[in-house]
């Protein structure tokens, strides 16, 4: 497989799961679950920004970039780390009332959630 194909493969099963642990997270009431959600979305985004932006950035400069598309990978970065603050940052505001008030959730769907998370990840 090439490195290219590997890469988009990486994008694709982390945005699926970070989709899937969302979901499942509302689903069974865990906060570290949804708290995970996000840190998977940011590692899609940032796989997926990379590849695209490091393609753009390998281009040669032309009369509209004359010094070239280097800084394009520099803005994947700056890209993804807004996207996991704001992530964070939503996570910590909905999760201040939990600490007060915690929620009961379910064991045994966050056990599957667990084994599935284990076969994506290998």
């Amino acid at each position: 497989m090439s490195s290219k194909r590997a890469v988009w493969l990486a994008f694709f099963l982390n945005l699926s799961f970070a989709i899937v642990e969302f979901i499942a997270g509302g689903i069974f009431g865990s906060s570290a679950v949804l708290a995970d959600s996000v840190h998977d979305l940011g590692d899609a985004l940032a796989i997926g920004l990379s590849a695209f932006l490091e393609t753009i950035s390998n281009r040669e400069e032309d009369s509209r970039y004359t010094l070239g598309y280097k800084r394009f990978s520099l803005l994947g970065a700056l890209v993804t780390a807004v996207i996991l603050m704001t992530g964070s940052g939503i996570v910590i505001l909905e999760n201040v009332s939990k600490l007060f008030h915690p929620q009961p959730v379910n064991d045994e769907g966050l056990l599957w959630l667990g084994i599935i998370a284990i076969s994506v990840n290998v």
